[in-house]
């Protein structure tokens, strides 16, 4: 909706008080008639009861009016514009004889009075702890949703009448029904966690969150069903449940709470307003710090005056002291979507697929002049922790480093999901000595799985047999985009497990590039993943100074290799504007023969500004 709309139907609300909202009344009618609403500003404390609305916006370029009346005459006062989905939940929720008293936030909040979008969105968890019930509109029916929601429905209350279960939806029908853009909204984690009581709207059918949870424990027990990819909203919903029932609290809920744990446990969320994935989370946090009886030390005004670049600047420095600069740098994703966003700041709005993996990069320290102490739950703080300043004006980092070379080349990109690994191009950019066996294995080799070793064999044969697939391969086999997310979404793994399962030996090249260590021994699967994961979405190349190494896909020629004090990992860094001393993160690299603190023996320690 752009600024030609016309003026807000509805009275201005008293923002001093600090409760105050409004609701709407639905008028009766059937299908067929236009949606005509009132708007009543009320109190929290002393509001009638309301049902509040869960949905999903959907294009907020295809709009709908709504008809506004006067609240005491029905008089005509205007319309407001709300998208097609919201239009689609209120046909289906208006009553034929009755007024139906909702809160909905394109229609209750005056979206475009950012003083009243900042004190509504503090109020949201107040608002849906305070309704009668919350509705779970899904959409319309489609994909066999309705035998999906009977399905769910007959799970949780077996027929006692002696009829036949139903027939079981197909798991088409259920990856379909959980895909749907509901389940995966950062704002639902949040309307889930704070209902009172919720019911489920998919066309015509209804469902209570009970049958949700049984399924979910089916899902996790079950052969058939195991691999159902269920959305972390319905995970934190169950977890967040379970603990209140019963007084423990689930594993997973543990690295749920504080602002950067959710956070990342919702990055692969969606929101229409990139800002959301911040202010969507803000009461999360601040329950779970109540639970625990905790001052919560990352506070966040919502304010949509900033840009999204300011919001995730403003986090990113809260959260700083507490997770240090390496646990920064490891949130940091390539190609952000934000405009003006600091190279160091992480973009939540974006999940990318690529990561090293927890081995690639738990056993090497370019930024330590010694090794740092690993205990059972972290790593020593005493070793871990990397001197910096932070400009809040500027938005400037100030750090300590080491400059060590620029890349002269670099390969081209792998990407495993679209089974592309050009191992042979990125051979060819090593020189001679860099193929000569050290230590069992050459610094090749060693690159490509960022010095994380089960066994050298393994490594050398999992090498060999990428070589031989990308020699045999289908040029049409079939590219699977969304394998890889399931990665940082659910298991910390590569491969989902059904990739794991062994389904007999296929001729080499016939499979997707995933697959093609699935009928090895565990140990030799475990070791051609973590080649996998260090290789994919990176490219190789070599460094003026002859140095080889494993590089983020934007790196470039030209690029500067530095080793920033207390960082792990090398640092790939482009020169900015502003003098040499200041740069932009281009992501981090494995470097052959300075990733163990090699560079502190008499090298020169600079200041560094990262933008």
């Amino acid at each position: 909706m752009d600024d030609s709309r016309p003026r807000y139907a509805g009275n201005t609300l008293e923002l001093q008080r600090d409760d105050a909202f409004r609701l709407l009344e639905l008028i009766p009618g059937i299908p067929g008639d236009s949606i005509k609403i009132r708007l009543l500003n009320m109190r929290i404390a002393t509001t009638l009861e309301y049902e509040a609305l869960s949905y999903t916006w959907g294009d907020p370029a295809a709009v709908a009016d709504v008809q506004v009346l006067d609240a005491n005459d029905d008089e005509y006062l205007g319309k407001i514009g709300i998208t097609w989905n919201c239009y689609a939940a209120l046909c289906r929720l208006r009553l034929p004889d009755n007024v139906r008293t909702l809160w909905i936030d394109a229609v209750c909040i005056n979206q475009s009075l950012v003083p009243e979008k900042n004190h509504q969105i503090s109020l949201m968890a107040r608002i849906y702890e305070s309704a009668s019930r919350v509705i779970f509109y899904l959409g319309e029916e489609e994909n066999d949703s309705a035998t999906v929601i009977e399905y769910f429905r007959e799970m949780n209350s077996p027929r006692t009448d002696g009829i036949g279960r139903p027939t079981p939806p197909t798991r088409k029908a259920l990856q379909a029904f959980f895909n749907r853009p509901w389940f995966h909204r950062v704002w639902v984690v949040h309307e889930i966690h704070f209902a009172a009581d919720a019911i489920f709207v998919c066309g015509s059918e209804e469902l209570e969150l009970e049958p949700f949870f049984a399924f979910y424990h089916l899902n996790t027990s079950r052969d058939w069903t195991q691999y159902i990819d269920i959305p972390f909203s319905i995970h934190h919903a169950l977890n967040n449940r379970e603990s209140v029932r019963t007084g423990y609290e689930m594993l997973d809920e543990k690295h749920l709470w504080g602002l950067q744990g959710i956070l990342e446990k919702t990055r692969f969320c969606l929101a229409t307003d990139p800002r959301d994935k911040v202010y969507a989370i803000l009461s999360l946090v601040e329950a779970e710090h109540e639970k625990r009886r905790e001052p919560n030390p990352h506070k966040v005004i919502p304010d949509y005056s900033l840009s999204t670049a300011n919001v995730y600047s403003q986090v990113a420095s809260i959260i700083l002291p507490t997770i240090g600069l390496q646990g920064l740098v490891d949130l940091l994703v390539p190609d952000s979507a934000i405009p003006n966003l600091p190279s160091w700041v992480p973009d939540w709005s974006v999940a990318s697929p690529y990561a090293w993996g927890p081995h690639a990069r738990s056993y090497v320290y370019a930024g330590h002049r010694t090794s740092p102490v690993r205990l059972n739950y972290g790593e020593d703080p005493n070793h871990v922790a990397s001197p910096y300043n932070l400009s809040i004006n500027t938005k400037l980092l100030q750090i300590r480093a080491v400059f060590v070379t620029r890349l002269s080349v670099v390969g081209p990109v792998c990407s495993v999901s679209k089974n592309f690994f050009p191992i042979q191009e990125w051979r060819s950019l090593a020189s001679p000595e860099h193929h000569t066996l050290h230590r069992q294995l050459s610094p090749f080799q060693r690159c490509l799985c960022a010095d994380s070793v089960d066994y050298p064999a393994t490594v050398k044969y999992s090498i060999a047999m990428i070589e031989e697939y990308n020699n045999k391969k289908d040029p049409d086999l079939p590219v699977q985009e969304d394998d890889w997310l399931f990665l940082m979404e659910k298991t910390g793994s590569r491969m989902r497990p059904e990739d794991s399962l062994p389904s007999g030996p296929k001729p080499l090249g016939t499979e997707p590039l995933k697959r093609i260590f699935t009928t090895e021994p565990l140990s030799l699967r475990t070791q051609s993943e973590t080649v996998l994961v260090v290789c994919d979405g990176k490219r190789f190349g070599r460094t003026e100074d002859g140095k080889i190494g494993i590089f983020p896909p934007d790196a470039r020629e030209g690029d500067e290799v530095w080793v920033i004090e207390g960082l792990r990992m090398p640092m790939v860094c482009r020169p900015d504007v502003g003098g040499r001393k200041v740069v932009r993160f281009v992501g981090s690299a494995y470097v052959y023969g300075i990733m163990y603190g090699e560079v502190w023996n008499g090298e020169v320690v600079e200041e560094l500004f990262v933008r």
